[in-house]
């Protein structure tokens, strides 16, 4: 066989690298391997493309999610096979559940080599079930097709990642010879279709997208629902973009209604729009509840923390529930949506807002008492603060400390109910996190993806457990290109598990569920030359946030709390926040 049929596999290869950046895919994350050599040379060998290089699958394509939800734009991982692929699960499952477009790109063996016993050889098609917007099984390269067919095939893999977010399959058979041949370009012998596709930079099949602006249907059903209430509220979940914030404070201040804001939406305090955020806190409180009744709610963005507001809008029972995202999946956990419109939350809110100027607005509430509950809850939290060093203390200070400019990544579990609860707007930043399946693998390697994808420095707020589910990562930590600060709070096991029922269960309840560790982070930043801090007061660390390491090389502060102690001073938060409640319950009138 002459070079160029040995290296068929290398063109197609390097036609897909081509064709994926056209498409705006022109971020890789590679985890080495023999059977995707063709994919990594192609990448290697492409002026354009930009590549990061990690040991692990699991890491790799959850820092390729990281970087697509920092950018809005698509990623892919490159893998080779076989338990490679499956290391990929977790983040096409994130990818699928949060609408993160994602495309996974795997080597596999000629159908020679399947069910046949070869070393490192599984069954890969449709090895992510039904989490894929598409999937499709690429053949070995041969002179006997078309070589648009791996053109196409990539267009269509973008589109479908992109026009209804999250991740694609594109499983590829190589044969052997996997070594490169030289450089050739894309002077190997083609279509003439390819030769027009030289010609210019576009995509070879260009796809039309749909319009992310509801219907006017849709409007006008909104419009009718606004006008019959009397109590409305917009809720704020997590909101993709700058524009979809500011849409979503217009609407409020057009229509005078309340945002309940999650920490993830990222609205910032503003004039003239009542935005109450702590609600898993806020709503423990019977006096707060009693005071907010919604006869029409309006959801924005994605599903929100506190699950006391879907179980407060379930026992109150608005008439209207207008959820509004850019996808058609449900975000309706206690089936209440009566509208559920496919939109942007920017479109969607300047649509209504155009809309109610031409009527007359009949529309206004609040929700009373906050001002005075929220300056509570600052006071218990500074008396708390000269005493020792907390965990809701840590959720205060990051949004109070960082400068303009940072983001921060929140992992699961406690610091993102702690990061809601306690937490304040970043100046010019945005909080983030992997909240679509809200699983703790792949945390650290998303925030390095995501802090990539700014631009910025970034802190991670994260666990003890979720960290240790991602030690490797520290590795991409250490090579990022953007210092990221790791604030880890290490209560020496699973500290959400003291809040649930569970928690009840006895002498069996620290085994199989706090699952004490008794570790220490101090020697796996020392291993990644990550420098290390760990704070024991609150002045200790708000002077260990505030002096960046003198090298400006990323860092460790590692916080350790006690799970008891910390289950206890929530509940005393809890009682303060119903006193305080209570006491200015007495002074405000119900509306």
């Amino acid at each position: 066989m002459n070079s160029e049929g040995e290296h068929i596999g290398q063109y197609w290869a390097q036609l897909a690298v081509e064709e994926l950046i056209r498409n705006g895919v022109y971020r890789f994350y590679v985890a080495p391997g023999s059977r995707s050599s063709p994919l990594a040379v192609a990448i290697s060998r492409s002026a354009r493309a930009s590549a990061s290089v990690h040991f692990d699958e699991r890491g790799a394509a959850f820092a390729a999610l990281g970087w697509a939800r920092g950018s809005g734009l698509p990623a892919a991982v490159v893998t080779t096979s076989g338990t490679a692929v499956a290391n990929c699960l977790p983040a096409v499952v994130e990818a699928a559940v949060d609408a993160i477009p994602l495309v996974v790109v795997t080597a596999d063996r000629p159908p020679e080599l399947r069910s046949s016993g070869a070393n490192q050889t599984i069954r890969q098609p449709d090895i992510f079930g039904s989490y894929p917007r598409w999937s499709v099984d690429v053949p070995v390269a041969t002179h006997d097709i078309d070589p648009a067919f791996i053109l196409t095939t990539i267009d269509q893999a973008v589109y479908r990642a992109v026009e209804t977010p999250g991740p694609v399959h594109i499983n590829w058979m190589f044969r052997e010879p996997l070594a490169p041949g030289p450089d050739a370009g894309f002077g190997m012998p083609g279509s003439v279709s390819l030769g027009r596709w030289l010609d210019h930079d576009r995509p070879f099949t260009q796809y039309g997208k749909t319009s992310q602006e509801p219907t006017p249907s849709s409007v006008k059903l909104a419009t009718e629902s606004i006008l019959r209430s009397e109590r409305g509220a917009i809720v704020a979940g997590r909101l993709r973009s700058a524009a979809d914030v500011d849409a979503t404070l217009a609407l409020a201040a057009q229509l005078g209604w309340p945002v309940l804001a999650d920490v993830l939406s990222n609205i910032p305090e503003t004039q003239g729009v009542q935005v109450v955020r702590r609600l898993e806190l806020l709503l423990k409180s019977e006096a707060l509840r009693s005071k907010l009744q919604p006869d029409c709610v309006i959801h924005v963005g994605a599903r929100v923390t506190a699950k006391a507001l879907y179980e407060h809008l379930e026992s109150c029972a608005p008439r209207d529930v207008i959820m509004v995202a850019p996808h058609p999946e449900r975000i309706d956990p206690m089936h209440r949506v009566t509208f559920r419109i496919e939109s942007e939350a920017a479109g969607f809110c300047d649509a209504i807002v155009r809309a109610m100027g031409e009527l007359p607005n009949t529309t206004g509430s609040c929700w009373p008492g906050i001002g005075e509950v929220e300056e509570g809850i600052r006071s218990v939290l500074d008396l708390r603060a000269k005493k020792s060093l907390t965990e809701p203390g840590v959720a205060d200070a990051i949004g109070r400390l960082l400068p303009s400019g940072h983001d921060v990544f929140v992992g699961s579990s406690m610091p993102i109910r702690d990061l809601d609860m306690f937490g304040w707007p970043l100046r010019d930043g945005r909080y983030t996190a992997n909240r679509g399946a809200s699983g703790i693998d792949g945390t650290v390697a998303s925030a390095v993806g995501f802090a990539t994808a700014r631009g910025r420095p970034l802190t991670l707020l994260i666990g003890d457990l979720a960290l240790l589910h991602d030690l490797n990562s520290l590795d991409l930590v250490r090579r990022s290109t953007r210092p990221i600060t790791i604030v880890v709070v290490n209560n020496d096991g699973g500290g959400v598990f003291s809040f649930l029922p569970i928690a009840k269960l006895g002498p069996g309840f620290e085994t199989f569920f706090g699952t004490p560790h008794g570790l220490s982070f101090e020697h796996a930043a020392k291993q990644f030359d990550i420098p290390y801090a760990c704070p024991e007061t609150s002045d200790e660390f708000g002077r260990a946030m505030q002096s960046p390491s003198a090298s400006g090389k990323s860092r460790m502060i590692e916080v350790r709390t006690d799970r008891q102690s910390n289950h206890a001073l929530h509940l005393e938060i809890y009682e303060a926040v119903d006193s305080i409640a209570a006491q200015v319950a007495s002074v405000v009138s119900r509306p």
